[in-house]
């Protein structure tokens, strides 16, 4: 409702990248509850401690209480709600448990065949095991007492949104617990947890083909809805994967989506389906020119048009897109030596840039 920032705040040079909130219950001792903002960016995540009540008049000042730093950029966590751990997913394969008060790292589940980078993560609901998904298409899983991990095929493209809930398949009576996860194959799955043991991968409970890469995943637990993006429409399905609404009309591709929290005495009905959501659209760069190269199978031509803008948003952008023709090799193939520099050169400025530093690597 309101027009004017609530907080400000400057976290860095870089670009914040996920954020999430972590509230502590009420009790007699503390009647009104906590609320602890994390913030991730680059290599580390801040955490800004009792974040003050919403307030419409004048913005506050948020103050960071805390500061992780991991040796690769962080690209998803998510907090346990027991106790505060921190599943941390970054690029290479970093994945790991961090102690939210004394920063000290309680468990790391990488491995040599672990080179993909963490695009999702999420904890079981009994918090013994975590779940995270790769832009491989692999899924991983580790058991936080025992150590135990291993890995299993999710699908093709990379894994978006890995989330617990309940859910039915047509004709059975009882829900089952599980995951969903979406894929850049354009499927949305329900996996069903393994015990945790060696060798104990998730099976999958059903799938549904949803005609398009997935962008993102989002349900609150307790919810029966999820909303998923899909090229510039947010599918709403229930929890037997069937869709019940479909929001269209949208100019550009939608990155991100909110279930609202059910509050009141909703919140003591599970089966009440009347949640809102709301979407966040990504504005993407006008590309008219390269647009037209691309559409011409011009590959060489696309890249170059993008390179001479000097916009690291729009090679990107063009990267991206050639990466998934599989035509990325012809774009840069047959060059001068120079032409050959000007790559090499916006390569190594741009590498290691927090939000575009992936896609610029496979360049």
């Amino acid at each position: 409702h309101y027009k004017s920032p609530l907080f400000l705040t400057t976290i860095g040079s870089t670009v914040p990248t996920h954020v999430q909130w972590s509230t502590s219950k009420a009790s007699k001792s503390n009647p009104a509850p906590k609320q602890d903002l994390y913030v991730s960016s680059g290599p580390r995540i801040t955490m800004f401690k009792n974040v003050p009540t919403l307030s419409p008049s004048e913005p506050s000042k948020m103050e960071a209480a805390r500061k992780y730093t991991f040796p690769s950029p962080v690209t998803s966590f998510s907090i346990r709600p027991s106790d505060g751990l921190i599943l941390v997913g970054g690029e290479k394969g970093m994945l790991k448990v961090v102690n939210s008060v004394t920063k000290t790292t309680m468990r790391t589940f990488e491995g040599k065949n672990l080179k993909s980078n963490v695009t999702s993560t999420c904890w079981s609901d009994d918090g013994g095991t975590i779940f995270a998904g790769g832009d491989n298409g692999e899924g991983i899983w580790g058991n936080v007492v025992t150590g135990n991990m291993g890995k299993w095929k999710v699908g093709d493209g990379a894994v978006r949104g890995v989330k617990m809930g309940r859910w039915k398949k047509e004709g059975e009576d009882e829900p089952v617990k599980g995951f969903i996860t979406g894929g850049g194959d354009g499927f949305v799955r329900v996996w069903a947890p393994g015990l945790g043991g060696v060798g104990s991968l998730p099976s999958l409970v059903m799938s549904r083909s949803l005609r398009g890469p997935v962008s993102f995943v989002e349900r609150q637990h307790n919810s029966r809805i999820t909303i998923v993006g899909v090229g510039k429409e947010v599918v709403v399905l229930d929890e037997g994967l069937r869709e019940v609404g479909r929001c269209t009309g949208n100019a550009k591709t939608v990155t991100s989506g909110v279930v609202g929290e059910i509050d009141g005495d909703r919140g003591k009905n599970e089966g009440n389906d009347n949640e809102a959501f709301e979407v966040r659209i990504d504005k993407k760069p006008k590309l008219s020119a390269v647009t037209k190269a691309v559409k011409g199978f011009q590959y060489g031509k696309a890249l170059t048009t993008a390179l001479r803008t000097r916009n690291v948003r729009d090679v990107a952008a063009v990267t991206s897109e050639l990466w998934g023709r599989d035509g990325l090799t012809t774009a840069v193939a047959g060059r001068t030596t120079e032409e050959v520099e000007e790559i090499f050169h916006f390569v190594c400025r741009y590498v290691c840039h927090p939000g575009y530093g992936g896609t610029v690597a496979k360049l």
